[in-house]
Parts: structure tokens; C-alpha cells; sequence
């Protein structure tokens, strides 16, 4: 899927949030689009694993760097 039909509402639902929105992609290779997103007031860059459902993942984000 490209940056078209979901990308208006992410985009919606992540500018509530004290993130800045990076990229949604398998970034773990796992079959499922994931989100990456920095914490504005910390720079740690969290990785929002993808499942295989519609709505919010129950996957816990994962810290995958930090000083961003």
C-alpha cells in the first residue's frame, strides 16, 4: 500500500501526539506495517509494530533509539 488512502487519518491521530511521524513500512520485516516516530520532548525514536488487524495495535512501541 502506498501513501495513499490510511495516510490522511495516521497523520490525524499522530499530530495529537507529542511525536513527530516518520515513516510507515515493514520495519521489522514481519509482514505488517509499522510506524516510527521520534518523542518530540525526549528524541527517543520508537517503533510502533504493525499486526495484522484494523485499528490500534495492542503491541507495547519499542525504544529502538534515543538523541534524535
Amino acid at each position: 500500500m502506498g501513501a495513499g488512502g490510511n495516510r490522511g487519518w495516521i497523520l490525524s491521530q499522530v499530530t495529537r501526539l507529542p511525536y513527530s511521524f516518520f515513516g510507515a513500512t515493514d520495519w521489522d520485516r514481519d509482514g505488517h506495517q509499522d510506524l516510527i516516530t521520534r518523542q518530540d520532548t525526549t528524541g527517543d525514536l520508537l517503533l510502533y509494530p504493525g499486526q495484522s488487524t484494523r485499528g490500534y495495535s495492542t503491541t507495547p512501541p519499542v525504544k529502538i533509539g534515543n538523541g534524535w
